[in-house]
Parts: C-alpha cells; sequence; structure tokens
C-alpha cells in the first residue's frame, strides 16, 4: 500500500509503446478524459511516439502530461533512466504499464523507487505464446502491486500460464462512450464510396496480423465472383497495407475494397454501416466491437475476449471461428436477405451493452483501484 499524504489528486503515469489509435490507447484517452480531475490526474509516456499525435489531439485535458521517451531499437537500456525522470518530474504517485513491450523497462524503472503504487495491464493474450514472456511474468511480478485485466478469460490465461499471485489479479472490462457513438452524422451521407443499395460490411485497427483482415480481403473477392452486392470497408493504417493493396490490384477489387486509412472520427464510419467485423485471432477485449454496438452497428466477431459471454449468436450479434470465411459469408447473405433482422439484433445488443458496458463504470472501476493502492477512501 502507497500513502499519499496530502489531498491533491493522485497522479497517475500511463506508460504505452505507443500512443497510437488502437483500442488499448482509445481506453486510456476515454480514462483520460472521464475521470473526476479531483480525484485523479493522468499522463502517458510513449516508447515511440510515431502515431501520438492524432492521440493527443483528443485528450482534453489542457494540463496533460506526456513525453515520448524515444526508444531504439530492441534493448535499450536509455528508456528505464528516461522513465525514472518522468515519473519524478510529474510527481507521480502511481505507474500503470500497459502490455508486455512495456513491461521489463517499467520493472527496472520503479527498483528503488519507494512509495510509488505499480500497476501492470494486459489487453491481450498474445504475449503468453512465448515460454520465456511467461517466467518474465512470473519472475518479475513481485515488483508490481495489481495486474489488471480486460476481460475474465484473459485473466484465467495468465492463472494458468504464469505464477503471478491470483490475489493480485482484477478484472476490469472497458466501458465505451455511448454519448459519442449512438447520435451523430453518419459517412455514408458523406462520402460516395458508400453505395446505395450495397450492404456495406467494414472492420477497425491496425493492418496486422493478429487482426485477421486477410478473410474481408477473401470476402471482398467471392462477393466479386459471385456478383453480391457488397462493398467491404477498412479503417486503419499498418504494416500490411502494401500487402493489401496489392491483393486489391492483383484481383481487380478495387470497386469492392475501399481503403480509408485512420479516421479521427471513427463514429462516422460505424454508423455507415451495415456490419462490422472483427476477425481477430486474439484480442483481450475489443473496443472496436463496443463502439460499433454502441454505433447501432450489428456486428460479427470470432470469440475473442469475454466476447463468447456476451453474444448470443443471431440474438445480439454472431460470433465465427478465425479464418471461417464460409460462416461469415453466411452471415453477409443473411443480411442480404434481411435486413429488419439486422437492425433488430443491433437494437438489442446496444440496450444491453448499455447496462454492462458504461464508461462511468469502467472510470469509476479503475479510479477505486488507484485509490486503494493509496490508501484514499472514495469520497
Amino acid at each position: 500500500m502507497v500513502t499519499v499524504h496530502d489531498r491533491r489528486p493522485l497522479r497517475v503515469l500511463h506508460v504505452l509503446a505507443t500512443f497510437g489509435t488502437g483500442g488499448t490507447e482509445q481506453g486510456i484517452i476515454n480514462l483520460i478524459n472521464h475521470s473526476d480531475p479531483d480525484r485523479v490526474r493522468h499522463g502517458v509516456v510513449s516508447f515511440v511516439a510515431t502515431h501520438d499525435a492524432e492521440s493527443l489531439a483528443r485528450v482534453k485535458d489542457p494540463d496533460f502530461f506526456y513525453r515520448p521517451l524515444h526508444k531504439g531499437f530492441g534493448n535499450d537500456p536509455r528508456v528505464v533512466f528516461r522513465l525514472r525522470r518522468a515519473l519524478k518530474d510529474g510527481r507521480f504517485d502511481i505507474v500503470h504499464s500497459h502490455g508486455w513491450p512495456t513491461y521489463l523497462e517499467t520493472r527496472m524503472a520503479v527498483i528503488a523507487r519507494r512509495g510509488l503504487g505499480v500497476i501492470h495491464g494486459e489487453h491481450g493474450t498474445f504475449q503468453l505464446e512465448r515460454g520465456r514472456r511467461r517466467r518474465a511474468f512470473s519472475l518479475l511480478s513481485g515488483g508490481f502491486d495489481r495486474f489488471l485485466f480486460v476481460s475474465e478469460r484473459l485473466r484465467a490465461k495468465f492463472e494458468l500460464h504464469t505464477r503471478i499471485p491470483p490475489e493480485k489479479m482484477q478484472v476490469i472490462e472497458n466501458g465505451v462512450d455511448f454519448d459519442r457513438f449512438a447520435n451523430g452524422p453518419s459517412l455514408r451521407e458523406q462520402s460516395p464510396e458508400f453505395d446505395d443499395g450495397l450492404v456495406h460490411v467494414g472492420t477497425t485497427g491496425r493492418f496486422h496480423p493478429v487482426k485477421g483482415h486477410q478473410i474481408l480481403l477473401d470476402l471482398a473477392r467471392r462477393a466479386k465472383q459471385e456478383g453480391l452486392p457488397l462493398k467491404v470497408h477498412f479503417a486503419g493504417d499498418g504494416e500490411l497495407r502494401p500487402e493489401y493493396e496489392r491483393f486489391v490490384s492483383e484481383h481487380g477489387l478495387q470497386e469492392h475494397v475501399i481503403l480509408h486509412g485512420t479516421l479521427r472520427h471513427t463514429e462516422s464510419f460505424y454508423r455507415a454501416l451495415d456490419l462490422f467485423v472483427l476477425a481477430s485471432e486474439s484480442e483481450g477485449h475489443p473496443n472496436a466491437v463496443l463502439e460499433a454496438i454502441a454505433s447501432r452497428c450489428p456486428v460479427a466477431a470470432t470469440p475473442v475476449g469475454d466476447l463468447p459471454d456476451f453474444v448470443r449468436q443471431g440474438q445480439n450479434g454472431f460470433l465465427f471461428e478465425h479464418g471461417d470465411l464460409e460462416a461469415l459469408l453466411a452471415v453477409v447473405l443473411r443480411r442480404v436477405g434481411d435486413p429488419a433482422e439486422f437492425e433488430r439484433i443491433a437494437a438489442t445488443a446496444y440496450e444491453e451493452a448499455l447496462q454492462r458496458f458504461s464508461l462511468g463504470r469502467m472510470v469509476e472501476d479503475y479510479t477505486s483501484v488507484y485509490e486503494r493502492l493509496c490508501d484514499r477512501e472514495r469520497p
């Protein structure tokens, strides 16, 4: 337990590999923007600042602490010293690292730093694929006060594959800003790429192998071959973009696939879709699915995170196995045949998610963890 004697707001420093446009970063921005500033103030350091500007523009706190650490390739011990300096300069009470890429450096930076609360958050399971990472989580867990997970299934995997003490583990499910996503303009009204008379299927996220985007490219190819009234939309960017562009060119899919790039206002993108697809191989608890549901867009997703505990097949959404093109195609054909059914499904998912995944609940859960760690009672 960390004791903070004065009654100033607690100061929490989030450590990220990059403060980009992914789901983890969006969750942290939601936490920053909706926390009670009389209770908690937040700051961020990022190892690599390549894509940070857009996220920074969405932070509302004018006194927000942000510092890039300019990590070099591979192991860079300078990051440890820069992180220690940031903790001191910002007078932070708690350091909250996120994801495997920040775990080791954060542990090294807090050595001999008395009076500092140390939390690690995990948002996915890919880091458990390697044995040395499992050993590192186990061996260094003594330097952390709490381990936070975005889903119960993710917590259970860490309990199974590491020796992190179970009493240090806690689940805080993601929340979504329903006010932001439920109302507003649609990209369909603004962009000629959303043709009337077609079914528009889309996804958001980094162009990374774990996202499983190839199935959507294959879906577009099948749509062309079979004459289906379908167009596939990608909102995002990343290392695989040249491969996506090459696939589109080789198969003549320019009229069937649209790469929108990174969109600042993703809510208008969700509202333009007839079906949102999450095809990931691994996720902790995907923010993109919650955002789509909050936008009243029907969802088809792989059974990642705790989605199998929320999605009821054909009632509030659809689940399909990773890489199963025929199952995804069946959902799309069902949408082509009965759009009214999908409107009912989206409405059901919206009402149920509103009860479980509120942003206020998520923010209060994190704030309570920080306050308990620093021996503070809730006002």
